[in-house]
């Protein structure tokens, strides 16, 4: 594939990660501020148990670590064109987004921001299976459209 992989599609491809950043910070937002401002007892426990203690500091690394930090990296052209940078910064905002989802489901069950043992356990695990089960369904595909019309105008090494 890295033939067929030119600057243009990373860069195609570090815009629409930069869409989606951007997209999971609106949503986040919008939930926040739409709970917050219901003032409903019943739903603002969700955030007064996540944003104090030290659930509170999962927070602000949730806000910095998963938005600002791959907002200002993804404004750059060069790193949205960089073969080696842009994967690095997917598998970063993977990471970041189990940390979410951390932060999302764990402080109903505990008091406590550090993870367990099980709770690595369980993000591996999954983790595992689903790399297994896409590598074996990978196997079992072309990994180019094979019989579409336009693909040697998609693979082309013009410039915009």
């Amino acid at each position: 594939m890295k033939h067929y992989i030119n600057k243009r599609h990373m860069h195609d491809l570090g815009k629409l990660l930069f869409a989606f950043n951007m997209l999971w910070a609106y949503f986040s937002f919008s939930q926040l501020l739409i709970i917050w401002s219901g003032n409903l007892p019943e739903e603002i426990t969700f955030y007064k148990s996540r944003l104090n203690g030290s659930w509170g500091v999962v927070a602000v690394m949730v806000l910095v670590l998963h938005f600002f930090i791959p907002f200002f990296a993804l404004l750059s052209r060069d790193l949205k064109r960089s073969k080696s940078l842009l994967p690095k910064i997917a598998m970063w905002m993977i990471a970041m987004r189990c940390l979410d989802l951390y932060w999302l489901t764990r402080p109903e069950f505990t008091s406590s921001a550090l993870p367990t043992w099980c709770d690595i356990g369980v993000i591996l695990a999954l983790g595992g299976i689903w790399l297994w089960f896409f590598a074996f369904q990978l196997k079992q595909r072309p990994l180019m459209p094979l019989g579409e019309p336009k693909l040697a105008e998609a693979i082309a090494t013009h410039e915009h």
